[in-house]
């Protein structure tokens, strides 16, 4: 039964529930605001498809063939600055989107107070899918929407986590054409709890229902991104990512992850996915054309994602690289997010204090901050000196 977990496994894709075939599991939040599976024995007819396709039970094929890197940015600046990094993810969804093809990917929720995955199926619908959520999606109903879709013989691009690429994976329990699945360096998905708390914290403070919400703001470049949001009545936040609380919540003390991501077991190489996307920090700024417009780490990890890549055409810049070249400035690649000694009573202490109270309260200083920085700074002088000479 799926209800043998622990929560150090459990990833929460909904797998379990959306393959259940008596509607006997559901899922209920715990306090840290997570949701785990619950099973209605008297539903339950114990075919025990929940567990062959939980993606923490059984065993997720992998490809074979190491990933081909690649640094890359779109050349249409307007889709890199409206990007997270480099605008990869906006450029290989139009290919699909412009041959008829389908899109899965996460989006806020209506009150920005939580996300969850949609499927798409136009251009006009892509904006509410680009750039980081920074907190853990809903994926309940999207796994049978895309498997309804591949029987149809329509062509969709998944885009999720590593857990919840393996997780339509292990729903659909065999390889489609027409599926190209793309995951993200992920540093762990955030509690929605806690997400919720801190829109509320911006909401009190700036006296109005929040409208508008981005994460990696680039107003003052992307390696100096920031968070930014508008209001009902008018008045707009913006916050240095050093400076905004949730950012350094998640940054700077791993206070609010999910419990299997602080031992995430699809951190691995080869990847699962066809095409794994991130941002290609520690680039040298003299490599790239204008590294404030941000720029893409790319894997590719496989014929179907070499094959959609070749199809970018000459919309996209890049240079090739190495798996080391990206290891150098992203950990998240090989190493899960370690886990703080102040997080379970973040999370706990959420319900009685207020959010920017307990992040001033619990945050932790990284020990490679300001080394980090500095070297940061190194490269964009470097940068700007080769870029003169």
């Amino acid at each position: 039964m799926i209800d043998q977990f622990d929560k150090i496994t459990c990833n929460g894709c909904k797998a379990c529930k959306d393959i259940c075939p008596t509607s006997a599991i559901h899922y209920e939040t715990d306090n840290e605001g997570f949701w785990y599976p619950e099973v209605d024995y008297d539903r339950c007819v114990s075919c025990g498809f929940c567990v062959k396709r939980c993606p923490n039970k059984t065993l997720v094929k992998r490809h074979e063939r190491q990933p081909e890197i690649k640094a890359a940015w779109s050349k249409d600046d307007k889709v890199r600055l409206a990007s997270t990094s480099g605008g990869m993810f906006y450029e290989l969804a139009r290919v699909i989107l412009l041959n008829g093809g389908y899109v899965a990917g996460c989006v806020y929720d209506r009150d920005l107070k939580g996300a969850h995955h949609t499927v798409i199926h136009s251009m006009d619908e892509l904006p509410p899918l680009m750039v980081s959520k920074y907190v853990e999606s809903d994926t309940e109903g999207v796994y049978p929407t895309v498997r309804s879709l591949l029987e149809q013989g329509k062509g969709i691009l998944f885009v999720g986590s590593p857990c919840q690429c393996a997780g339509l994976y292990s729903y659909l329990n065999r390889d489609y054409e027409k599926l190209i699945v793309v995951d993200f360096l992920c540093r762990g998905a955030n509690s929605p709890k806690a997400h919720r708390k801190y829109i509320e914290y911006l909401e009190t403070k700036y006296g109005a229902e929040i409208t508008s919400l981005r994460s990696k703001d680039k107003r003052n470049g992307w390696e100096r991104f920031g968070q930014s949001a508008v209001f009902a009545n008018g008045r707009e936040y913006f916050a240095d990512h050093r400076e905004d609380l949730r950012v350094v919540a998640y940054h700077h003390g791993n206070l609010m992850a999910r419990p299997s991501c602080l031992a995430c077991k699809f951190k691995t190489i080869p990847r699962l996915s066809d095409l794994t996307l991130g941002d290609f920090w520690g680039i040298d700024a003299s490599e790239v054309n204008d590294i404030d417009k941000g720029i893409s780490l790319v894997f590719i990890n496989s014929k179907k994602g070499q094959n959609l890549w070749n199809a970018l055409s000459d919309r996209v810049s890049f240079i090739d690289k190495t798996l080391e070249d990206a290891k150098r400035g992203n950990a998240a690649i090989y190493r899960s997010a370690s886990c703080s000694k102040n997080r379970e009573t973040f999370l706990k202490e959420l319900d009685s204090c207020p959010f920017d109270e307990l992040v001033k309260k619990y945050r932790e200083y990284p020990k490679h901050g300001i080394k980090y920085y500095l070297s940061a700074i190194k490269r964009k002088i470097k940068g700007r000196v080769r870029g003169r000479s």
